[in-house]
């Protein structure tokens, strides 16, 4: 009976022991795999570190990882209106912001098995596509486990040319469904790449910004015809209190389009051209799709008129 009664606690300690070593060794996969990731910014003195999440999980970083963050996540629900016209702009101007600001590093989400790749589809903020690439990015460490990231450091480079005044602007929509439109609720409802404007959309969009810009802001819309590469050709209508410019979509890659506006001013966008159902016009072999399409929305982006 006391060989039974030892051979348990023996039993129970060793159990434990087990549970303890797998909760604090760092090899596991949900350990603390950002270890890596405070030893190298650590390397650098007066490091500042800006996390950046993916554009549907604003919460994805964990709060234990214990790396000295410099502000809150970047995505469009944080409205960090300045970082996302940077980022919008492209690599260079995305550098000479985060320059000015003091920040050292980027710890990066991974994005569909990339780890350098910045998305945020346009929704009240400009769309961003962007690679972290040498020489303006280097990554230089990895952490693993249930939340994947990389550090990329900032590398040190001139920042003329910066508009350290500019901040961003934010869209206004309006005539659009909600769900169409607010990626923060609803994920992207036609995927990341675009947005089908509907037969019962009628969208119009203004635009604020915390600084004022004399001339305005120049809008750049990608479009595409609906719906395929059989599609039929589409006019669009864009009219503001500037006037009327006409575009023409064509089955095909997508189309850009800029229009000048300034806070105050709405701009409509409508199409002239019946737009079509795919289940009925066949355009392609089994699609079922019986929503009304007029045309598409791959990006939107704004930048200052100098």
């Amino acid at each position: 009976m006391v060989k039974r009664r030892k051979g348990v606690v023996i039993g129970t300690i060793c159990c434990l022991s087990a549970i303890g070593l797998y909760f604090v060794l760092p090899n596991r996969d949900t350990s603390d795999s950002y270890s890596i990731i405070r030893s190298q910014i650590s390397k650098t003195p007066n490091a500042q570190v800006l996390e950046i999440s993916p554009d549907l999980q604003p919460g994805y970083f964990p709060w234990t990882n214990q790396v000295p963050v410099a502000m809150v996540s970047a995505d469009p629900a944080q409205d960090d209106l300045r970082f996302m016209r940077a980022a919008s702009i492209g690599q260079s101007e995305l550098s000479k912001y985060l320059i000015e600001q003091g920040i050292t590093h980027l710890l990066v989400a991974p994005l569909n098995g990339e780890r350098n790749h910045l998305f945020y589809r346009w929704s009240n903020t400009p769309s961003v596509d962007l690679q972290l690439t040498e020489p303006l990015f280097r990554e230089v460490a990895r952490a693993y486990g249930d939340y994947p990231a990389s550090l990329f450091e900032v590398v040190p480079a001139e920042t003329s040319g910066f508009c350290s005044e500019c901040s961003g602007v934010e869209f206004k929509w309006s005539g659009i469904r909600e769900s169409a439109v607010d990626t923060s609720r609803y994920g992207y409802i036609d995927g990341p790449d675009i947005l089908w404007i509907l037969g019962q959309d009628r969208p119009s969009l203004s635009i604020s910004s915390k600084t004022k810009n004399e001339n305005g802001f120049r809008i750049t819309f990608g479009l595409v015809a609906a719906y395929g590469g059989n599609a039929p050709p589409q006019i669009l209508r864009f009219q503001s209190e500037r006037g009327l410019k006409v575009v023409r979509l064509f089955p095909g890659p997508e189309a850009f389009v800029s229009v000048d506006m300034s806070e105050g001013e709405t701009l409509h966008i409508d199409p002239v051209l019946p737009c079509v159902i795919p289940a009925v016009a066949q355009l392609d072999s089994g699609n079922q799709d019986l929503r009304e399409m007029c045309f598409g929305i791959t990006s939107v982006k704004a930048v200052e008129i100098p």
